[in-house]
């Protein structure tokens, strides 16, 4: 997992939770791809650390990846 974490630059932890296109699971493993366990699955699905879609939560809930976060360009005067 530390592979995954400093490539790509995401939060991935053995047990994070994380929704996929609004789909809640918990992360099981990793090699160059993330395997997660959905909710109500009893088998892990294999997904790309950047997918689209993909969002890793924190211990309440909050989006850590990606950020939600405005830049600077996305402000508007």
């Amino acid at each position: 997992m530390q592979y995954v974490r400093s490539y790509y630059g995401v939060p991935v932890i053995r047990g994070r939770r994380v929704t996929y296109n609004g789909r809640p699971g918990r992360i099981t493993s990793a090699d160059h791809r993330i395997r997660v366990r959905f909710d109500g699955d009893n088998f892990s699905s294999i997904i790309h650390p950047t997918e689209d879609g993909l969002v890793y939560l924190g211990a309440f809930g909050q989006p850590l990846w990606p950020s939600t976060e405005s830049t600077d360009s996305e402000e508007k005067p």
